[in-house]
């Protein structure tokens, strides 16, 4: 028999329930808390899906950080730990635990400056920053701490030190002691902050051996890669050897700029406006041109500064702004680009010969279609003269460096640095 009374319970059961669903659905959405449907995952997925929604999570943190982030309970720890270290570097066999001391002093000052305390970080900053400098053999660490002190400094630190766990590995009974002294003597802070930016793991019997072993950049090799290390050793020691050379008689004026392809069998050069180009070896012609020794090309008004070459164009340019394409088959000119205002001093063209950038006093960067030289685009954004120029290998980008010190990599396809 139907009982009303048990079908009103089971209606009020069911609409608290959707009514305590939708509330909390409510809240973790202003919380900006991330929402998962139930599936089957694998670890490393649930370690990523953990680590986004801490940072998704980042807000609800504000306030409890204020509390916990106290700079004179991270002082006092920290100068404990300093001490603590001092004391272990005695013991030869725990000298690797210095190694994070840089990392630490790093994390602590921006855990304090992002909590909103910039005059204690300041202060913890150099209360301990000749203790860290001594104890401290990191030079990506040092560049960091000495970035501390230039403005607008923090966020590019945030970016790009707390992208990743700071990865170091040291022996058991070092970790060991680093545990017992984190777990007795500090407050949970430090244990949070170690557990939050490092990844500390033991090293095998092995990658001792390995260290104290004289690497090359404290790698492990192969044989292989030995070799090739063994030969990189050998060119820096004779560094003064010359590969290939040619000599070029009757100069009048100064080089400015050249080429030498083996490829094509000749070398160029520039004599004031005018590009001369020559067999590399005195018994031979240039490419398809007869009995010819020396080719003068005379396209520009003004002292050249940029020759480039590929395998069937090359292109010089000068301080009258302009730059001329030529076929090396014949030696013909294919185009006289315009458009620089002042002088052009880098060229470049790109692995599949369909670009040519050109970089220029006028601080930009001019895109041009290699084969009938038609222009495509121009990039700005570098506040001084563009020097150097080159093509990433897929031909989708480019690098340019500039006169104000700053290196741009460029998209090709719209524009944007």
């Amino acid at each position: 028999m139907y009982n009303s009374e048990d079908y009103k319970r089971e209606k009020n059961k069911s609409s608290k329930s959707e009514l305590v669903n939708v509330s909390l659905g409510n809240y973790l959405q202003r919380r900006n808390y991330a929402t998962f449907q139930p599936s089957e995952i694998t670890k490393a997925q649930l370690r990523v899906h953990s680590s986004v929604d801490n940072e998704v999570s980042n807000p609800n943190s504000i306030e409890y950080k204020s509390y916990t982030c106290d700079p004179v309970i991270i002082d006092n720890n920290f100068a404990k730990f300093i001490s603590w270290l001092r004391e272990l570097s005695k013991e030869e066999s725990y000298s690797d635990i210095e190694i994070l001391i840089g990392p630490l002093f790093c994390h602590l000052y921006l855990d304090i400056f992002q909590a909103g305390l910039g005059e204690e970080a300041s202060v913890f900053f150099f209360n301990h920053l000749s203790a860290v400098e001594k104890l401290n053999r990191d030079k990506y660490i040092q560049d960091l701490i000495s970035c501390f002190s230039e403005e607008n400094s923090i966020s590019f630190l945030k970016e790009e030190f707390r992208s990743n766990k700071y990865s170091i590995q040291i022996s058991e009974n070092s970790r060991e002691r680093l545990i017992n002294f984190v777990e007795e003597e500090c407050h949970i802070t430090f244990l949070q902050v170690f557990q939050t930016w490092f990844e500390i793991s033991v090293m095998s019997n092995q990658s001792n051996e390995l260290k104290c072993d004289s690497v090359p950049n404290e790698c492990c090799l192969n044989a292989k890669f030995e070799k090739i290390v063994k030969v990189a050793a050998d060119l820096e020691n004779e560094h003064n050897k010359l590969v290939y050379s040619v000599d070029v008689s009757d100069v009048i004026t100064e080089i400015n700029c050249g080429f030498l392809s083996r490829q094509h069998g000749m070398f160029g050069y520039n004599q004031g406006n005018i590009v001369c180009i020559q067999p590399l070896h005195n018994f031979n012609n240039l490419s398809s041109i007869n009995d010819s020794k020396l080719v003068k090309l005379n396209g520009h008004s003004t002292r050249l500064y940029a020759i480039t070459i590929s395998r069937n164009y090359f292109a010089s340019s000068s301080s009258d702004g302009k730059i001329c394409i030529y076929k090396i088959e014949n030696f013909e000119v294919v185009k006289e680009c315009l458009g620089h205002i002042k002088t052009v001093y880098s060229l470049k063209i790109s692995s599949n010969e369909f670009y040519l950038a050109s970089g220029s006093e006028d601080n930009t960067i001019r895109l041009w279609n290699l084969e009938n030289g038609q222009f495509l685009r121009i990039f700005v954004g570098h506040e001084q003269a563009v020097s150097c120029l080159d093509f990433h290998p897929n031909c989708l980008y480019f690098m340019s460096g500039s006169a104000d010190k700053n290196i741009r990599m460029w998209n090709i396809e719209n524009g944007n640095p």
